[in-house]
């Protein structure tokens, strides 16, 4: 009798081994988990329970348990191996079930796919071992056992031939894996099991294929190695731990197996740990040989998706389809240096914001995830900042306990501040009657320019004592925002009213430290819009000893051609007209930055320190994929060309307008104000990766190094149509959102790159598209639901971009890239050799 009962360790927490394994031959075995074999590649032949099924491409097949079988294949198979202890499944209830599942004796191939898809989700899952899956795989395996309870029961009750003995094997079995630590002998185990040293080792032999000594070193030597792999111990200590009384048995018993010592194991094998618990494991022996996950998942792939049919949450792509091909693209080679300008700024609302936990928390998420220099805000004087009040005498108070807040917590996450001098506090208003927006800034002159002047100095001098000077050199400073607007917004009444005030807060600033460096105010400016008024005042600084130190600069894609800019940021409902021009931005920072230098100024630092596709908080764009579509092309396209890309604005939860009690209401954030993040959210983390030279760069395409990587952004980018640039929303409804859009037509990138010194590398791609890292699309796929509690945390933690990894060949140091890209989809691909 050659049957032999296999040594299966199954985890403590989670009672299943999974293998990915390459088979030739496997001799006749049985043990008490169940096991299904799912057959990737080749042919086999199992002989289980008397009878053959002769298994290829795509066949699963259930051996039950303590059920003889043998595996055979001429040719080689690869095949996925799933072990379930039931015993340890159901509580220590013996399962009484029998199955009867293999595809390869069955013509209803459909019945099977459910349960190869959800093999394929563990063995996907369980890739990756710096994952706790636990509580995934327990639920898993309760739904493989009720999917194979519902579709392959059996109503025979069958046990294999050697069932009179399965209770005393099984407390053999489990004597020795609970005593291995001990050193127990063939005489202890007898004693315990009431039988003669004789018989016991023939019963052992019979029906474990193995001596009792044999089995016991296997057992002790597989404990023994997983511990040498995930623990700093010495080997000596890890043999006596494992039941060996002399470390030389141990080192001899490994030598024998492994062909080299545990020493030298340890250093080749150690990283990552190799334990054999629930997660993916290989097998390494001489029939079975252990592959690369990136070829097991490629494999398992197709099951990953169901299968095909009509999804009638997606608007259908139309057979209009891009191509982008580029040959020749020598990775030895470097376009520029890069200097990733866009981490420059970011942005919240107003200083009040940063006091708020949620806000915190987004802008620690994003900080952690990009990690900008500086932040820019509004209204650090403003009201609701409780800075500034007078006595009946009109003597002054100052508070500035919220503006340390609020510079604590930045520096807390390594931001430094924009300290932009605004708004005017109401005591100190001359006309108290100028506001703007739903939590108001009061907006104006001064009533006492002295008054103004020593509050930003009593301010500049308790910045200085309370974080240092030298820290304090170190931020940005500016006054107002967009005093080039009309009076209606943040503009003065006379041009001079403004150059005063800037004048007096610039010398105020400069006569404290002249090393302090004092910007323009916040300038809004457009490709299409007269350029009046800052033409005038830098002209004006020239002659007044006052040029800035730096521009700052707002950009929204709005149409202002018609003077709209005097009247901007339309809150709701409709979302204002937009540029019916794609390059509209690439245009403005061109004609801006021509600007300055006929202006004299063009050796000045440009910081854009606002920018977004519009200036509403009610355009339903704004939770799209397009968003983050848009600013991947104007990003790219212009990458570097100005000191800063500031997005506006960290969040929907902006005290500009009243806040929208939807969640998706096409507010301006990166998060809603819940916190979830939107599709353009992980577009600046993509870019993040970039390396720090440009090896080319196209339509639809942007390619950087660093060493040993290189990093490729594609992008499918259309413009909406004209009507929608006009302001007419047409036939778009609130969860339909991708009307403005008349192609949508996927994007075919062929790119060759060359001179690549290696023969293999690893691809990882992230995708964000309508399927993948869009928490609108997602909303609006499950039916527009309300949203509570359950739904926000899912949307958090499930709308995130799609990740694949794979391995290939560079042939003669050229790689082919190529991809399929769906509308408005980004991705990102990084190559690692």
């Amino acid at each position: 009798m050659n049957e032999q009962y296999e040594i299966i360790r199954f985890d403590s927490d989670v009672p299943m081994k999974l293998r990915c394994i390459y088979l030739e031959n496997m001799q006749s075995h049985w043990h008490r988990g169940m096991e299904i074999i799912l057959v990737l590649s080749g042919k086999v032949d199992i002989v289980h329970g008397g009878d053959i099924s002769h298994m290829s491409d795509d066949d699963i097949i259930v051996i039950n348990e303590r059920t003889i079988h043998s595996l055979s294949s001429a040719n080689g198979c690869t095949l996925v191996s799933l072990q379930i202890d039931t015993t340890e499944l159901f509580n220590s209830r013996e399962s009484d079930e029998y199955f009867i599942c293999d595809s390869s004796q069955d013509n209803d191939k459909g019945k099977f796919y459910s349960l190869k898809r959800m093999i394929a989700e563990l063995v996907k899952t369980n890739s990756n071992e710096n994952v706790d899956n636990h509580y995934y795989n327990m639920s898993m395996l309760y739904a493989i056992y009720s999917e194979m309870c519902k579709n392959f029961i059996s109503n025979i009750k069958s046990r294999p031939a050697t069932q009179k003995y399965f209770t005393r094997l099984t407390s053999i079995v489990d004597y020795i894996e609970s005593h291995y630590r001990d050193g127990i002998t063939l005489s202890d185990l007898a004693e315990n099991q009431h039988l003669t040293v004789p018989y016991l080792s023939s019963f052992i032999e019979k029906y474990l294929g193995v001596s009792f000594l044999s089995y016991y070193n296997e057992l002790r030597l597989e404990h023994a190695t997983a511990e040498m792999l995930s623990s700093d111990r010495s080997i000596e200590n890890i043999a006596y731990s494992n039941g060996f009384s002399d470390p030389r048995s141990f080192v001899n018993l490994f030598k024998k197996k492994y062909g080299v010592l545990p020493s030298t194991y340890r250093k080749e094998h150690k990283a990552p740990p190799a334990d054999d618990n629930d997660e993916l494991s290989y097998q390494i022996s001489p029939d079975h040989h252990g592959l690369s996950r990136d070829s097991n998942l490629a494999l398992l792939a197709k099951y990953l998706s169901p299968p095909e049919k009509a999804d009638e949450s997606v608007r259908s792509f139309s057979d209009t389809e891009k191509i982008i091909v580029k040959e020749n693209i020598s990775t030895a080679k470097v376009k520029r240096a890069l200097r990733h300008t866009f981490k420059t700024f970011t942005s919240v609302g107003r200083a009040k914001e940063l006091l708020y936990a949620d806000v915190q928390k987004m802008l620690a998420e994003l900080q952690k995830d990009v990690g900008y220099e500086y932040i820019k805000f509004h209204g650090l004087l403003s009201d609701d900042m409780l800075v500034y009040e007078e006595d009946d005498a009109g003597n002054a108070h100052y508070s500035f306990v919220f503006i340390d807040k609020v510079i604590d917590f930045l520096q807390s996450i390594d931001l430094k501040p924009l300290i932009e001098f605004s708004f005017m506090p109401r005591a100190l208003a001359a006309n108290d009657s100028r506001m703007v927006y739903s939590s108001p800034f009061y907006i104006g002159m001064p009533k006492d320019m002295k008054k103004w002047t020593a509050l930003i100095g009593a301010l500049m001098e308790h910045l200085i004592d309370r974080y240092g000077v030298r820290t304090v050199r170190t931020w940005l400073f500016c006054v107002w925002n967009e005093p080039d607007t009309s009076t209606s917004m943040f503009g003065f009444e006379r041009d001079e009213d403004f150059y005063s005030l800037y004048i007096e807060t610039f010398n105020t600033v400069k006569g404290i430290n002249r090393a302090f460096r004092f910007g323009s105010p916040s300038l809004i400016v457009t490709y299409n819009a007269n350029r009046r008024w800052l033409v005038k005042f830098i002209s004006w600084c020239k002659e007044n000893d006052c040029v800035p130190d730096f521009m700052n600069i707002h950009f929204y894609d709005n149409d202002f051609s018609d003077d709209s800019l005097q009247q901007h940021r339309p809150a709701h409902p409709a979302h204002g007209r937009l540029n019916m021009d794609p390059d509209s931005f690439k245009k403005c920072i061109s004609h801006t930055k021509a600007v300055f230098s006929d202006l004299g100024i063009g050796e000045l630092p440009i910081y854009l320190t606002e920018w977004n596709l519009t200036v509403s908080h009610r355009n339903l764009l704004n939770d799209t994929c397009f968003k983050s579509c848009y600013f991947a092309k104007n990003l790219l396209e212009n990458y570097d060309m100005l000191d800063s890309f500031g997005y506006w604005v960290l969040t929907d939860m902006i005290e500009e307008t009243q806040p929208s009690s939807e969640q998706f209401h096409g507010g301006l954030g990166l998060f809603t104000h819940e916190g979830i993040k939107k599709p353009h959210y992980f577009i600046f983390k993509f870019i993040n990766r970039l390396g720090s030279r440009l090896i080319d760069d196209g339509d639809g395409y942007f390619t950087a190094k660093s060493h040993g990587k290189i990093q490729i952004i594609l992008y499918n980018y259309e413009h909406f149509n004209h009507l929608f640039a006009a302001g007419e929303t047409y036939d778009m409804t609130f969860t339909k959102r991708y009307t403005p859009f008349s192609k949508l037509g996927r994007m075919s990138v062929s790119l060759e790159l060359t001179d690549i010194n290696a023969k293999t590398c690893k691809i990882t791609e992230h995708i964000v598209n309508q399927q993948n890292g869009s928490a609108f699309d997602e909303w609006a796929r499950m039916g527009a639901p309300e949203f509570d509690k359950n739904l926000i945390d899912y949307l958090r933690r499930e709308c995130v971009p799609k990740i694949s990894v794979k391995n290939k060949t560079v042939d003669g140091g050229k790689l082919l890239v190529s991809a399929e890209l769906d509308p408005l989809e980004v991705r990102l691909v990084e190559i690692e050799y």
